[in-house]
């Protein structure tokens, strides 16, 4: 019965819309426990967070060029020769490299040092911002055209997500307890800072560094400035930054989980049956 098959695919879906969403939350939080447990111990911690990178550069790089070639094709005449130049695959591949390296290596950052309260917060903006996706994926079906719904999806997901979220993030980091040296001068904190990392001479360890550093020339300028708005500015940019980078890493993986994993079940489900095979 046609509302039967309907009904059992509307099921499918919604399995397939929680195991999405599941694996993501799964995979971003083992990812960054054992980078968490391994980085002090061996320069080649990095390696647990390629698959998380991996997918999402290819959910970002899907996106950023569905994104692209539906603008494109809305805009211009399929008979021209601009339709192959522009919707070419070298900028969205460059676009998502950059936004994807940024996103894992910035949260990998945020992991290393968070408190118990961070990790969990974190692990539950990934979890809602991959159900917030999914969501929109299943209301925007009936509205939008398929090539524009996962990249339209996405973008909504973020906006969505960091205007809910960049709030009672900063109010995180805004309690969080100060490192002891913050009390020192510059030059001597920076020191205690780095000191809290391997002494390692590695490119990963060099970029947790710099990290590190934007981190202590955040806070020890807000130690030092509470009678102005500097530090409210400084700690909301910064948690509006995590956020996003989080809120987009996370929709990214989400997205390549869509488009590789369930876009093939479903394009299998969809072939039909050879009537010689009955």
């Amino acid at each position: 019965m046609p509302g039967d098959l309907a009904h059992k695919n509307d099921a499918v879906h919604q399995i397939l819309l929680m195991v999405n969403s599941a694996a993501v939350t799964v995979l971003f939080t083992l990812s960054l426990l054992l980078w968490r447990s391994l980085y002090f111990q061996t320069h080649w911690a990095f390696v647990v967070l390629l698959p998380l990178w991996l997918f999402s550069f290819i959910g970002i790089y899907q996106n950023i060029l569905d994104k692209r070639r539906s603008i494109m094709l809305a805009t211009l005449r399929e008979s021209t020769r601009l339709v192959s130049l522009l919707t070419g695959r070298a900028l969205p591949a460059a676009a998502a490299l950059a936004i994807s390296l940024l996103s894992v290596s910035a949260i990998a950052f945020y992991a290393l040092f968070a408190s118990s309260i961070q990790l969990l917060f974190l692990v539950g903006l990934v979890s809602v911002s991959v159900m917030i996706y999914l969501s929109l994926l299943n209301i925007f079906r009936f509205h939008i055209k398929q090539l524009a719904l996962s990249w339209f999806s996405a973008a909504s997901t973020i906006l969505a997500a960091s205007i809910l979220f960049v709030t009672p993030m900063a109010l995180i980091e805004w309690t969080m307890v100060r490192p002891s040296y913050i009390r020192l001068d510059f030059v001597q904190a920076a020191s205690a800072a780095l000191a809290e990392l391997p002494p390692r001479s590695d490119l990963v360890n060099q970029v947790i560094s710099a990290y590190q550093l934007l981190e202590l020339t955040k806070i020890w300028l807000a130690s030092r400035f509470t009678g102005t708005m500097i530090p409210g500015a400084l700690y909301a940019v910064h948690s509006a930054l995590i956020c996003v980078l989080l809120v987009t890493c996370s929709v990214g993986t989400a997205s390549f989980f869509r488009h590789n994993i369930e876009g093939c079940r479903r394009q299998r489900t969809q072939i039909p049956k050879d009537p010689g095979n009955d």
